[in-house]
Formats: C-alpha cells, structure tokens, sequence
C-alpha cells in the first residue's frame, strides 16, 4: 500500500517511523510491535504548502525561489526540498512542502502551526500559505466545526493576501539588489537574472544510488 501524504501527523503524534517500518518491511524485516500497543500522544496538524496563487483561483505560479527559509523549533517538522535559486516548473505536482505541528491539544498545534507559517518565507512564486493562515485563525476551524462545505461558507480576504504578496514582492527586489551591488540592469541592457545558490537535499533515493539495495538496508537497521 502507498504511504499516505499525511503520515507525518500519524509519526509525529506516536512516535513510530512509518516511512523506515515500511522499507524494512519490504526489506523481509518484521515489525517489532503490533497495532495494539502504540498509543497516540496529544495533537497534530499538517499543511501542503503549493506553488499555487489563492488570489487567482489556485492557479500554479512558476518561476525561481529568490528566498526560501523554512520554519523551525519545537513540535515543528517539516518535509521539503526548497533551496534559493530552485527552479519551480509547471511539469510535476505544485507541493513544495509539508508543514507540521505538534501540541499538547487542538489550540496549541493550531498556534504553533501558525506560528510556523508566519516565519515560512518563500520568494519567487506565489504560495497558498497567505491562505492557509487566514484559514487557522477562523474561530470554526479552531473549534473544530467543518464539514465539505466549510471553504465555501468562509471566504478568504482578497486584501490580505494581496499584501502579502506586495510584501514578497518587495523581500524580493531587495535581495536581487544586494546581491547584484546595484539597481542597474545587466551589460547587455537586459535586467541581471539571479543564479541558483544552493542544491537539493541528499536523501533516501541518492543514498540507495550510491550504495545499492542492500547498502540501504545495512543503513535502516543501523539507525
């Protein structure tokens, strides 16, 4: 069976690692618990954060991350492969990241995610996090009242998103003006295009690469 985009919420609130069980199962291993004895441990919530534009009907929005610093601290996790200068293409799906947030209870994994996203900058395209946030501060999502209907009843401030994306569009200029030493455009009259300063993560795929199947499973059993 394929693993559930929201697993973080089900690791992140019983302490199991879904995503190594699952290999090392597939590897011949057997697992070393039962369904019965995990227990889940106060609250979580997971976001999506896509390069989609919420102030133009989810449209996907491409183009290159200028800045992206994601958030940080305790009962905070977060799943991404952002770098400054990555490419955003409208070839694969529009998820950037996954954001999520532990607390003791509903109210504190609320706070802590929408503390989270307010430190979560992404320059370069346009996000759904604007969104989101206006989303976690609905007194019906905080108590808990949702059904299918519930986007269609509370509708999003167009303004408020448009000023956050002003403020990103402003982050922006100003981090191509300090890296460039100038306003100026290029040699050529042509305005200087900022350069990819970073590189994607080596993860799971690469290290199963550069070791082999059973590299990896020598490296799941270690750890």
């Amino acid at each position: 069976t394929r693993l559930q985009v929201e697993h973080p919420v089900t690791e992140i609130t019983t302490g199991v690692d879904l995503v190594k069980d699952a290999m090392l199962v597939a590897a011949g291993d057997e697992l070393e618990y039962e369904e019965t004895d995990l227990l889940t441990r106060g609250w979580a919530i997971e976001c999506r954060i896509v390069a989609e534009d919420p102030f133009n009907n989810f449209l996907p929005s491409v183009g290159r991350l200028v800045l992206a610093r994601e958030p940080a601290g305790p009962g905070i996790r977060v799943e991404s492969a952002l770098y400054d200068g990555m490419e955003i293409t409208p070839y694969y799906d529009s998820l950037l990241a996954k954001v999520t947030a532990w607390g003791r209870n509903r109210e504190g994994a609320i706070e802590r995610m929408k503390r989270a996203l307010t430190e979560f900058r992404v320059v370069g395209v346009a996000t759904n996090i604007p969104y989101i946030r206006q989303v976690l501060d609905l007194q019906d999502f905080i108590d808990g009242r949702l059904d299918t209907g519930f986007l269609d009843r509370h509708k999003v401030l167009p303004s408020e998103l448009l000023a956050e994306q002003e403020e990103a569009a402003a982050i922006a200029a100003l981090l191509l003006v300090s890296r460039e030493g100038h306003t100026a455009p290029g040699r050529n009259g042509t305005a200087a295009t900022p350069t990819a300063s970073g590189r994607g993560p080596q993860g799971s795929r690469w290290r199963e690469q550069m070791s082999g199947s059973v590299g990896m499973g020598r490296w799941l059993r270690s750890s």
